[in-house]
């Protein structure tokens, strides 16, 4: 009798709790669903230009220090990011505050471009690092859309402090691995 295969989720969905951490600029701008989905969006767009970037220059990293060339690769990207925000955005741009260049050296996009695309450097780790990125935007997504209207209520309006974030995505996390688990075997 052979074991049903497990639905691929991608590492975001069951990361560590420390790698959460690495979410925290993304998670303290997310006050709203707007500011969410655009924080989102844009620690996406970073890990899969920088992702995207790296593939055909990884022989090139010295390694003695990857880190500095990813903080390196990842700060241009996130410039170019900033700019476009600027210059196309600029209330939004002003909203989100400095927790856009923190981007740059948010250690959930730094780990899984050291972790699949330094180290592999295949297709299927530029896919990877994607669906990692679309995992990160959709939480924060649903994270800031949660403080904005639970917190909202008189109830719930602890939520719209920054340790609400935290507690939402704790939430967040708890339904994740109840989904996870439920479709195996015990």
């Amino acid at each position: 009798m052979s074991a049903q295969p497990r639905a691929a989720v991608p590492r975001a969905a069951a990361m560590p709790p420390l790698l959460l951490l690495g979410a925290c600029p993304l998670l303290a701008a997310s006050t709203t669903l707007l500011s969410g989905a655009c924080m989102g969006v844009a620690a996406a767009f970073v890990l899969c230009a920088s992702a995207g970037s790296l593939m055909p220059c990884r022989r090139l990293v010295p390694p003695a220090a990857p880190v500095i060339f990813l903080l390196l690769l990842t700060a241009a990207w996130t410039s170019v990011l900033d700019l476009a925000l600027q210059f196309s955005v600029f209330p939004m741009r002003q909203a989100l505050g400095i927790y856009v260049p923190l981007i740059a050296a948010n250690c959930l996009v730094l780990s899984t471009l050291e972790e699949r695309v330094l180290r592999e450097g295949t297709g299927a780790s530029l896919v990877h690092a994607c669906a990692v990125a679309a995992w990160l935007a959709l939480c924060v997504t649903i994270v800031g859309g949660v403080r904005e209207f639970a917190g909202s209520g008189a109830g719930f309006a602890f939520l719209r402090a920054p340790a609400g974030a935290f507690l939402v995505l704790g939430m967040l996390a708890a339904l994740i691995q109840a989904f996870a688990r439920r479709g195996t075997p015990a």
